[in-house]
């Protein structure tokens, strides 16, 4: 094990969090999808919520919760933002529902063919120095149907296979005053404001450092030969240096798969590093790990039967 001695240092770019976009320019979006089936709505509805681009929330009308989706949604969100989301959502969802019944109604009436499924997708952005925006968007078969314009406070409809039918809805959610109103303060109101709550959360969130639950193993001795897993998961941000260290001095890794930094579901990142040595040495062995300014040796648990692993976990409430 003497003739390679190199520096395992693992680096991976951070999770791209939602505030890595250009300063001035942050987004909040929702999609939304409704589904028309052989006459019947589909009883399914789904929303994804995303932040910068970022998804921080999932929503499914079977399970009848919204989910946070990423590690800031994971940790820096409270339960009354998730109980208003899940309320917020259950309720636009029998209303996208309605609406894509009521198209339905229209085509046919007309002698058309309904809607198979409806996508609406609204939000906020900001850009620069300009104000936040608000944006509201209807799309039928991936065609943007209508769209509402906050500085006319109207709704434009642009071409589509459903023109037609865009320009009778348009007619008459524009001479439903209530139906104006609502609409108006929700893109121009609401939904920036939850844009600048969730900016405000990420900020004070975004310096946190998750540290990394390490396992080291050590597997049964094969030809005289016991190989080293050291594994680290649930840290974050993803900068991290892991590597096996003989008598203080690092040591290549072995297997093809040592060194990938991995991204884990609730955005944390997981890792490992294996290497195979003689029977006999385990005791020069152990782990080193450096992650966000400290350091950690860890090491190797060979020795009597029955001891396999040795775990050492940092603070990582986010694991589930």
């Amino acid at each position: 094990m003497g003739g390679c001695r190199v520096l395992l240092l693992l680096a991976c770019e951070a999770l791209c969090p939602p505030l890595g976009a250009a300063a001035g320019v942050h987004s909040l979006r929702y999609d939304l999808t409704v589904k028309f089936q052989r006459g019947f709505l589909h009883p399914r509805f789904l929303a994804e919520g995303h932040l910068d681009h970022e998804p921080f929330l999932h929503y499914d009308s079977e399970k009848g919760r919204a989910e946070p989706r990423g590690l800031w949604a994971h940790m820096a969100l409270g339960s009354d933002t998730w109980d208003a989301e899940t309320k917020d959502l259950a309720e636009r969802g029998k209303k996208l529902s309605a609406d894509l019944s009521e198209f339905n109604d229209k085509q046919r009436r007309e002698g058309g063919a309904g809607l198979h499924s409806l996508q609406e997708t609204w939000g906020c952005e900001t850009r620069e120095e300009n104000p936040p925006r608000g944006f509201w968007d209807f799309y039928y078969k991936g065609e943007l149907f209508l769209s509402y314009h906050p500085e006319k406070r109207s709704w434009k409809v642009p071409p589509s296979s459903a023109q037609t039918l865009a320009e009778k809805v348009k007619e008459q959610w524009e001479e439903d005053h209530t139906q104006s109103r609502a609409t108006w303060a929700q893109v121009r109101g609401e939904l920036c404001k939850t844009l600048q709550r969730h900016l405000h959360s990420w900020m004070d969130f975004v310096n946190r450092t998750v540290s990394p639950a390490v396992n080291v193993t050590c597997s049964e001795a094969l030809n005289g030969t016991v190989t080293l897993t050291c594994a680290a998961s649930g840290f974050y941000p993803g900068n991290i240096s892991l590597a096996w260290q003989e008598d203080g001095e690092h040591v290549s890794p072995d297997a093809p798969l040592s060194g990938d930094v991995l991204p884990y579901r609730n955005g944390t990142y997981q890792t490992r590093v294996t290497t195979s040595i003689p029977q006999g040495e385990e005791g020069k062995f152990s782990c080193h790990v450096g992650h966000g300014g400290s350091h950690r040796t860890h090491p190797a648990p060979c020795g009597p039967p029955g001891l396999k692993m040795q775990e050492s976990r940092g603070h990582c409430p986010c694991l589930a």
